[in-house]
């Protein structure tokens, strides 16, 4: 996302669209198929939003979810980029 945000204020409008194209065409085989399998294109993050299948229900999100946390340490937010320009300094 910073380096889109970055291009696009640089006023690069065709390196962005090149490579948001390149994201498509590269994932796109792996949406296509995880919709397939379980109707859901991004599994197992959107049961959400897609719904739940025979694959995957809520109760096995809740508990993959609870094992990323607890187990490994990972953040519940992460924070991938400065929100100001004053986080810089």
């Amino acid at each position: 996302m910073f380096l889109i945000w970055s291009i696009v204020k640089a006023k690069k409008r065709r390196l962005v669209l090149g490579f948001l194209v390149m994201v498509v065409v590269t994932g796109s085989p792996w949406y296509v198929r995880n919709y397939l399998i379980s109707e859901d294109p991004i599994f197992p993050f959107g049961g959400k939003i897609f719904g739940y299948s025979w694959l995957w229900n809520e109760n096995d999100a809740a508990g993959a979810a609870n094992d990323l946390y607890g187990a490994h340490g990972t953040p519940r937010t992460i924070k991938i980029i400065p929100l100001t320009p004053t986080e810089f300094s």
